[in-house]
This record gives structure tokens, C-alpha cells and sequence, in this order.
């Protein structure tokens, strides 16, 4: 019986269509996208926090609380995706990404709590995000 693939990296190459000799490319691809979706957030943040400043002064912190946690969670949740993938440490990183959800529940939990915090206006900051990535993939379409 004659075997699919010779060696370890054909099979790899075989499965995920990848070159192994155009990795760094592909990284470079994605950290491009990656930091442009954080660029886009930043300055979809700004404008809409502008917005909430000028109509909204008494909410503004609680939809800039939002902006950040949602970009936080953002941030983490790509470098997490991005050592999953580059170490293959899959127990390792579900356990960081089940404490990571747990420290951003507290940290929801206690900004909510707080009484100059208006849930709505935090809630929309965070699904700024959102907005964002949307507003992005359309700019970058092809």
C-alpha cells in the first residue's frame, strides 16, 4: 500500500493547503488584518465617543469603559487564538481562556455595579466592536 504523503510536512501541506515555505507571509497577512481591525475600532471608538460626549457628557465614561473592555477582549482573544495556533498548547490555552473569561466577568460585574456606570452606554461601547469589524471587512473587500 503506498502512503499519501512522504513526510510529516507534505501530509500538513496536503490538509491545510499551506506552503510551509510561505508561513511568514500568511503571518504577516494576519497580523496586518489583526492590527487593522484594532486601527478601525479605535477610530470608530473615537468618533462615536465624541458622539456620546457632546449629546451624552453625563454617560461618556460609561461608553468609554465599554470601547476599552471591548478592545481588551479583542486584543486578548487574538493573542490567545494566535498562541493556540503558533504553540499547540490546547489544554494550556483553555485554561486561560476559561480564567480570562472569568476575570472579565468580574471586572463587568464590577464596572456595572458601580453607580455612574449606565449599563445601556457600557453595553454599547463593548458592541462598538461590532460595528467596527463590520465596518472594516466591508472597506477590505475584495
Amino acid at each position: 500500500m503506498e502512503r499519501a504523503c512522504n513526510s510529516r510536512s507534505d501530509c500538513f501541506k496536503s490538509v491545510l493547503m499551506v506552503d510551509p515555505l510561505n508561513i511568514s507571509d500568511q503571518e504577516n497577512e494576519q497580523r496586518r488584518l489583526f492590527f487593522g481591525m484594532i486601527k478601525t475600532h479605535l477610530w470608530v471608538s473615537l468618533v462615536l465617543s465624541l458622539g456620546v460626549y457632546f449629546f451624552a457628557k453625563q454617560h461618556f465614561w460609561s461608553f468609554v469603559q465599554g470601547a476599552l473592555f471591548g478592545l481588551a477582549n479583542f486584543l486578548s482573544h487574538g493573542l490567545v487564538a494566535w498562541w493556540i495556533f503558533k504553540k499547540k498548547f490546547i489544554a494550556l490555552s483553555v485554561i486561560i481562556i476559561v480564567f480570562k473569561y472569568a476575570i472579565f466577568g468580574a471586572i463587568i460585574y464590577y464596572l456595572v455595579r458601580q453607580p455612574e456606570t449606565n449599563m445601556l452606554v457600557f453595553v454599547a461601547g463593548v458592541s462598538g466592536l461590532i460595528f467596527s469589524v463590520t465596518l472594516y471587512g466591508l472597506r477590505t473587500h475584495k
